[in-house]
């Protein structure tokens, strides 16, 4: 049986795979469902106070990349019993239980009851909800339209405040809580700083990262929104793949300047994501929309691969192991590379290489020859060709010129 157990924020998990909190973690159905398929630990869904008359239901827009989620903020949440129930459900199936929190925006002081009624309850972990948090113009509103300055002094003043804000919640969290505190932040510019932030306000752990706030893209012919019932739209959070290459780069950092627990949110839908994220930093992954769109066997497959991965290395030694090879931008060896064909007698002769990679001009199909050739003039090691060869018979060389 392989081994995939570790430790985040001081507490024992099965794997360093959890659930991040959907639509999907807030069914008991489904939370038992999961709780078969090898997974670490669930986050359920937001509990919070937050209360509204519209309709308690988001859409939910799907395409290649992305999850575009446009309803209501109320579609997220659940209350402090519904929330207890699930955590003690999700207990009961031998998982981590991570209670997930969002506060009022307008009151510091809401957090501190949800934190002493949610430190009350059987949840091994509290995720502090960022994402709705701060006093605008982090709000669905446009900031142009909601009356906020949004003049440089206004905006940094915001940023101030927001980062101050940060700060008293992690120190409030810790004093009311004795169970470990991660903070879920968003992606931004100051995601670093925010990270700092939390962890001098005694946070023991960040999740990087929520979902984006973007627009959800527009309908043909009349530019309307993606939902034909719908006849306008503002903000939309978009989560999924498109985002990982920020995850990748918000784990790095975060890793470099902290010494704070990190799961890694955002795009990880296969087993090498899973690997990836914990080589930059990170010590557990959350799957969310993957779990989402994808579905139960899905995550079984993704589970089987991972095992598969590691009965070839061991997680502790695969954390952190691509920092080393990070450095500054200044200090980076700038190299040319060209292609070559490894065996030219193992050639198909399928032409992929050449049709595929036709726009750099350096790679020619000769008959004579019954092999493709690489002029190395023309080849600028962009790897087309490579990632075309069916067996993979062309690779990368570095240059010595």
């Amino acid at each position: 049986m392989v081994n995939l157990n570790t430790v985040f924020c001081g507490v024992s998990l099965s794997s360093p795979l959890l659930i991040a909190p959907s639509p999907i973690t807030s069914s008991f159905e489904t939370i038992k469902a999961l709780s078969k398929l090898g997974l670490g630990g669930i986050v359920i869904k937001s509990i919070s106070t937050l209360k509204s008359e519209k309709p308690n239901r988001r859409n939910l827009l799907y395409d290649d990349f992305c999850l575009y989620s446009t309803g209501p903020l109320s579609g997220e949440v659940i209350d402090i019993e519904t929330g207890a129930r699930l955590l003690q459900y999700v207990k009961n199936q031998n998982l981590a239980a991570v209670a997930s929190v969002l506060g009022d925006c307008k009151s510091i002081e809401s957090w501190s009851t949800l934190i002493k009624e949610v430190n009350n309850t059987c949840a091994d972990m509290i995720e502090l909800n960022l994402r709705y948090s701060f006093p605008s113009p982090r709000s669905y509103p446009l900031p142009s339209e909601s009356g906020h300055d949004v003049s440089l002094d206004g905006l940094m003043a915001h940023l101030h405040k927001n980062l101050k804000f940060t700060f008293e919640l992690c120190q409030i969290a810790k004093e009311l809580s004795n169970k470990p505190i991660i903070v879920k932040l968003f992606p931004d510019y100051m995601t670093i700083a925010f990270a700092i932030q939390c962890e001098k306000g005694g946070a023991d752990g960040v999740t990087l990262v929520n979902s984006l706030n973007t627009i959800a893209p527009p309908r043909l012919p009349n530019g309307g929104p993606p939902y034909h019932f719908l006849n306008e739209q503002s903000y939309s959070m978009c989560s999924g793949s498109i985002l990982r290459p920020l995850v990748y780069k918000y784990i790095y950092e975060v890793k470099k300047a902290t010494n704070l627990n990190i799961s890694a949110c955002g795009g990880i839908s296969e087993a090498v994501h899973v690997l990836e994220a914990i080589m930059l930093g990170a010590d557990v992954c959350q799957i969310g929309t993957a779990a989402l769109v994808k579905g139960k066997e899905h995550l079984k497959q993704l589970v089987s691969q991972l095992c598969k991965y590691t009965d070839q290395f061991k997680l502790e030694e695969l954390k952190g192991a691509a920092l080393k090879h990070i450095v500054p931008a200044d200090k980076r060896e700038f190299f040319r590379c060209y292609a070559v064909i490894n065996r030219k007698e193992d050639c198909m002769k399928c032409t992929h290489c050449s049709v595929e990679a036709i726009l750099c001009g350096a790679i020619t199909e000769r008959k004579s020859r019954n092999f493709p050739q690489i002029d190395k003039t023309k080849c600028y090691g962009c790897g087309m060709c490579a990632k075309f060869c069916k067996l993979d018979n062309i690779f990368l060389l570095k240059a010595t010129d």
